[in-house]
């Protein structure tokens, strides 16, 4: 079965925030990934999703380890044809169970209250 699998990640300690390659005001406090998993059962593609949220991998395609902890999760069953183009045109064995897709960090900062 596929799964898309959304995982917000709260950072332990924020991050400086870049655009365009420069350090850019405000620091991140978390991020966003989107994942595409093949497993059998949703408890599966939910765990598989999170290992990657919380060990992406950068440009280089190397893994990178941020403190932090997935703070919300959507995670769905989809039909292969709902997984966008542009992610099968760049992903792995789709039919193979685990990970064959995920999207770049989208970093956010949340804004302090008071």
């Amino acid at each position: 079965m596929h799964f898309q699998a959304q995982m917000t990640v709260r950072l332990k300690q924020p991050v400086p925030l870049v655009e365009n390659g420069k350090a850019h005001e405000g620091k991140a406090t978390g991020y966003l990934i989107i994942v595409w998993v093949n497993a059998e059962k949703i408890s599966e593609a939910t765990i598989l999703a999170e290992e990657v949220a919380l060990n992406p991998k950068n440009a280089d395609g190397k893994r990178i380890s941020y403190k932090g902890y997935v703070e919300e999760a959507e995670v769905q069953e989809i039909e292969r044809n709902q997984v966008p183009e542009e992610i099968l045109a760049t992903a792995g064995d789709v039919e193979r169970p685990g990970v064959y897709a995920a999207t770049a960090l989208m970093f956010f900062e949340h804004e302090e209250e008071g």
